[in-house]
Parts: C-alpha cells; structure tokens; sequence
C-alpha cells in the first residue's frame, strides 16, 4: 500500500522507503510518517493509524489478508510481499505467545518490568528466529535475481546491505554475528559478486534508503508497467547513481518539475489513461519527450523525441 504521489506532492515528513503494491505495518514503512491506514477491507474502512493496527493479532491479519490479494508489481515485489506475510505470522505467533503467558496483555500493554523476564526474552527470539529465516528465504531469491533495470538493482544492492546489518547487529538486530558471515558467504553461489558488507555498507544502505525515498523511486515501482518499462523512462540512471533530491531552489521556493534538470532524477511518467505512460522533462539543454504505448501488452510501443533550443534532433522508438 504504498504511497503514488511524488514527494513534492506529499508535504510533511519523509516517508520511509517502501517498494511495491503491499507494505506490511511496522516492517517496510508502516511506521513511516504517512501512518494512516485507510481501506475497505482495513478497520470497516474506517482511517486507523497503521501504530494502532499493528499493536494486535487481528490487525496484523487484516494486513496479512490484504496482501495474499494484492497482486505484486513484479519479481521483487512478490519476493517482498511473501516477506512481510512471514514477518506478519511471526509477530502473530509472537503476541499470542504473550498474550498467554502474560494474563491476556499484549506486549504494548507490557511494563518495563514484564520485558526484563526471560520468558519474554525467549518469545522474542523465538520471534527473531522466525523472521531470520524469513529473511534467509527472500534474500535467496533476491541473490538469485540479476535485474539490468535501475530500481530494481539498486533495491536489491540495498537490501543485501540493509539485511545484513539487521542480522549481524546485536545492538539493533538479532545478533548473529559469524553464523550471518557464513550465509552471506553461500550467496555467491547466486553470485559470485555478492561481498560479505562492512559496516560502512550497512551505514551507506541508509543514506541510499533516504535518498530513493527522496528521489521518488516508491512512485516509480508503484506505476503499473514492468522493470524494462520502468527503464525507458530512466535510461540515464544506473544502480549506485548519484541522484539529486533537492526540492527547493536558493531562495526556499518549491521548484516546479518543469524547471528542474533530471540528469540525476527519476523519471516518473504519468498515466494518460490505462495503457499509455508519458513523460517531458529537461535534461542538460535538452528537452525530452517520452511515450509508452501498452495497447498490445505483449509488444510494447516507446517513442522518445528529443529537442535541442527549440529543434528536434532526434526519434527513438
């Protein structure tokens, strides 16, 4: 349920970084600042806060439901979405574990005190057990996915670092430490380029989680067209390219999409109707024009015209 207005249309805090039709609460941008949850099959349709929903078992089940009916936006998506649903059965598990052994509370509703006991400890090992193997699933399949399209490569060199971090830490993760060495190692087998991160890599999957967010990246994936689609429109980029993600010009004015020069941005087309996808936008001294025609989905149509002051100079189909 991610977010289809681009970051100059938002306002308000940034959003975490989110990739694709489903997001799970709580793990790929529930707890974001854009909190508030509003769907038919959520809470009688009522608008609830994604916090609120995700505090209880049948919450957590309603996300869960959503997502076996949300179709995914392609390999890493349906990659992800099967993700969340284990994370979303795990933390099932988990507060009904509580639940009983804690007289009905659930584990918002726990003191300080309550966490300190070593059954509580337990439960939640067991929990990141669960999700450890969750993780361990979907970072196979993610080392085993070799994309050439500029969003997919650079969310997946992003959650092959952000993963690691996660397991390795013993600070904010499950503290692992060799035994997540050693996975990482048997990912070559994937690819051989797949590298055991350092810490600056986990530190570096945070600055490039910040600034794909900021670069409108979660608009782009959300557009109903395919990676090699989503790549017509972005041919300029490349996994691990500097993108500019300012939003304001010297003077704090908003800057309008017409002014800016997308060199280093994310093209995000916009839909004319249902099968037709198009973009204009100002790169360097030219200006480009960018048609996607999906009338016959199985030979996708993309025409690209590029003017220089004021002369066209060049046809692309």
């Amino acid at each position: 349920m991610a977010n289809t207005q681009s970051i100059l249309q938002r306002g308000g805090l940034l959003p975490l970084l989110r990739y694709g039709n489903y997001a799970g609460p709580g793990y790929a941008g529930g707890m974001g600042a854009e909190t508030l949850i509003e769907h038919p099959g959520i809470n009688n349709g009522k608008p609830i806060a994604a916090g609120v929903l995700a505090q209880t078992p049948q919450g957590l089940a309603s996300f869960m439901q959503l997502a076996l009916q949300t179709p995914p936006n392609g390999y890493i998506d349906s990659v992800t979405r099967l993700h969340d649903v284990e994370y979303t059965v795990a933390e099932i598990r988990f507060m009904q574990a509580v639940q009983s052994r804690f007289g009905g509370r659930l584990p918002h509703q726990l003191t300080g005190q309550d966490r300190l006991e070593r059954v509580f400890k337990q439960l939640q090992a067991d929990c990141d057990a669960e999700y450890w193997q969750a993780d361990q699933r979907m970072l196979r399949a993610v080392a085993d996915y070799h994309p050439t399209d500029f969003a997919d490569a650079s969310y997946r060199a992003l959650m092959l670092d952000a993963f690691y971090a996660k397991a390795e830490s013993g600070i904010f993760g499950y503290g692992l430490g060799e035994q997540v060495d050693d996975f990482y190692d048997s990912l070559k087998a994937c690819d051989e380029t797949i590298n055991v991160p350092t810490f600056l890599d986990s530190l570096g999957a945070l600055g490039s989680a910040s600034m794909l967010a900021r670069a409108d990246l979660e608009a782009l994936v959300m557009l109903p067209i395919t990676p090699q689609e989503r790549q017509f429109f972005n041919q300029h980029l490349y996994s691990g390219h500097y993108l500019d993600v300012s939003t304001q010009d010297a003077e704090g004015n908003l800057l309008a999409p017409e002014t800016m020069d997308y060199s280093n941005r994310i093209v995000v087309p916009c839909a004319l109707d249902a099968n037709t996808f198009t973009a204009q936008v100002r790169m360097g001294d030219a200006q480009l024009r960018m048609t996607l025609d999906k009338t016959n989905p199985q030979r996708p149509v993309f025409t690209k015209v590029t003017t220089h002051q004021g002369e066209r100079v060049s046809v692309y189909h």
